[in-house]
């Protein structure tokens, strides 16, 4: 719904797009990790990876969606991007939630932000996607 939009953008620095969610380029593990917080030793465990940010503030809104290679490490996977997430200096404001989701046997999402936004994104993924199980759901400033 239009109330619930923001300005937004996606992919990473080379591949960014408007207003909608975009490519990320998973061979340049240093972005992946310092912009959405995937941890650069599970790189090696997603072949695909797409990105939706805040175009004002990444910490009132950051998703990343990722393709595990297998399905044995989606659960390692929604773990270790936990741990990382979680492990986080935030530079600019605290974003308030962070939730992790399994979507299938293979993809793996997580967003991280303002928790009404959160609140949304969370139920429009798991209206869009049936096979969404919320494995995190976090606050990020206790």
């Amino acid at each position: 719904e239009e109330e619930n939009k923001f300005a937004s953008c996606g992919g990473d620095s080379q591949n960014a797009v408007m207003d909608e969610a975009g490519k990320f380029d998973i061979t340049n593990t240093e972005e992946l990790n310092g912009t959405l917080g995937f941890p650069t030793e599970y790189a090696d465990k997603i072949d695909d990876a797409a990105s939706l940010m805040h175009m004002m503030n990444a910490n009132t809104f950051t998703s990343g969606i990722y393709h595990v290679t297998n399905a044995d490490d989606v659960t390692a996977v929604c773990d270790a991007l936990k741990e990382s997430i979680m492990n986080r200096q935030w530079m600019c404001g605290f974003p308030d939630t962070l939730i992790v989701a399994k979507v299938g046997g293979e993809y793996v999402v997580s967003a991280f932000g303002n928790a009404e936004i959160i609140e949304t994104f969370k139920a429009n993924l798991k209206a869009t996607f049936e096979m969404t199980d919320i494995v995190v759901e976090e606050s990020l400033t206790e």
